[in-house]
């Protein structure tokens, strides 16, 4: 029996040994004291050295795996720069309304409009436009510069007039109703409204952005702090949910070395017997 029973246990004894170093890394996640005094291999091998660990992977994640030019490359694949113009135009301007007591925006411009000095741009506007179609013609002759300054000057305060009494709220119920309009419509829809060429907008979309990447993603990346990042969010991970983690993700490698410490144990155990 011993040529089956020593190789038996060489295999539990090796399959065993190396599950319980394979743990030791993880456990204990603090450290134990007896008596005041800390026990050996306490915390495990990880938690004790999980701040170089994390910023290890941060090195090697930032140095190695996501170069600058990486980052570029994939901001400005053709599919997330699809993403992007279609994200642009379907996005909803969603202009939130002038609550009650609040000035609406048609206010606030109409506001802006009145303190324009409107009789003297539109008297200058007038002048120009009668000497422009008057000069050489023979009605030239009865409308000297006095006459056209007259004439604009009561053109003018006509207007001026007229915006004082009437066009402030004209402008502002008008500029408040196509906001309203607005508000809800996506960008594809207002260029829609107002003709603009909805591919020539989408194509300038695409190459602004790509324009921005190319220009500032060096700075972004540096700005962003991949090692850093990665390093922190490491240190912030609770040691059961890490342990989780990379048993998840190298289960079959993991367990692989416990089925080797059984393989070793077994040849041994044959050894043992043999000689």
């Amino acid at each position: 029996m011993d040529w089956i029973l020593e190789p038996l246990i060489g295999a539990v004894i090796g399959c065993f040994t190396n599950f319980i170093a394979l743990k030791m890394l993880f456990r204990p996640y603090q450290e134990v004291k007896v008596f005041g005094r800390k026990l050996p291999f306490t915390p495990g091998m990880i938690p004790k050295r999980k701040k170089e660990v994390a910023h290890a992977i941060g090195r090697v994640i930032n140095d190695n795996l996501l170069e600058k030019n990486d980052i570029a490359e994939a901001l400005t694949k053709e599919t997330t720069v699809a993403k992007i113009r279609t994200g642009i135009m379907n996005y909803h301007l969603n202009i939130p309304k002038a609550r009650e007591g609040e000035r609406s925006v048609g206010d606030i411009i109409s506001d802006l409009v009145m303190k324009l000095d409107i009789k003297s741009v539109v008297a200058k506007e007038i002048t120009s436009f009668m000497q422009e179609k008057l000069t050489g013609g023979f009605l030239a002759m009865f409308f000297n510069e006095k006459v056209m300054g007259d004439i604009s000057d009561q053109i003018g305060e006509w207007i001026q007039t007229y915006m004082e009494n009437d066009g402030k709220e004209f402008i502002k119920k008008t500029i408040d109703h196509e906001i309203d309009e607005l508000s809800d419509m996506r960008i594809e829809d207002i260029l829609l409204k107002y003709n603009f060429d909805t591919e020539e907008a989408g194509q300038l979309i695409e190459r602004k952005y790509k324009e921005i990447v190319f220009q500032n993603y060096e700075s972004i990346v540096d700005e962003i702090d991949i090692a850093g990042l990665v390093e922190q969010k490491i240190c912030e991970m609770d040691m059961a949910q890490l342990e989780q983690l990379i048993f998840a993700v190298m289960k079959k490698e993991l367990n692989a070395i416990v089925y080797l410490g059984a393989l070793i144990g077994l040849a041994i155990g044959f050894l043992n017997v043999l000689i």
